[in-house]
């Protein structure tokens, strides 16, 4: 499994999209953690995602029969990238300190972070058409199942 949920290139891709779909609500690293960690725990293993794509393709799977545990996001490297977007300018909060260190409270996007995140929508729905075209399911087909030579 990604450190990041869905179809987003990363948990930075995640952080200022889920701020610009949600941008009233009350936004914390800690929030922001809990939902990202429901979101990867709702989604299938990536060694379940890898014996559904062997058994799809009609190959025996050749892997252990042992369950790979998949690395989960952690308030240290959520609290990172958070830290990461602030510097960049992406996004900005209050910074507070816990029982866990420094953390961000009233965290929004600022205009270049809505930019960014307009941009990241844009990206994913040209991929999600690109994925759902008949010429990539062809070529998808003809990867699987690729034709023969007639050499022997």
């Amino acid at each position: 499994m990604k450190l990041y949920p869905g179809d987003f290139n990363n948990l930075e891709d995640w952080i200022v999209s889920y701020l610009y779909e949600w941008p009233k609500s009350p936004h914390t690293t800690y929030s922001l953690l809990q939902t990202v960690l429901e979101i990867v725990d709702s989604q299938p293993s990536s060694d379940d995602t890898v014996r559904e794509l062997i058994k799809a393709s009609g190959r025996e799977d050749m892997a252990p029969a042992k369950h790979i545990e998949d690395e989960k996001p952690t308030f240290s490297n959520t609290q990172k990238t958070i830290e990461g977007l602030i510097e960049l300018g992406t996004i900005k909060g209050d910074r507070n300190r816990g029982a866990d260190g420094v953390y961000y409270e009233a965290l929004k996007l600022t205009p270049k972070g809505e930019a960014q995140a307009i941009r990241c929508k844009r990206e994913r729905e040209k991929l999600n058409e690109l994925l759902e075209s008949d010429e990539f399911k062809q070529r998808l087909v003809e990867f699987q199942d690729p034709p023969t030579t007639g050499k022997n």
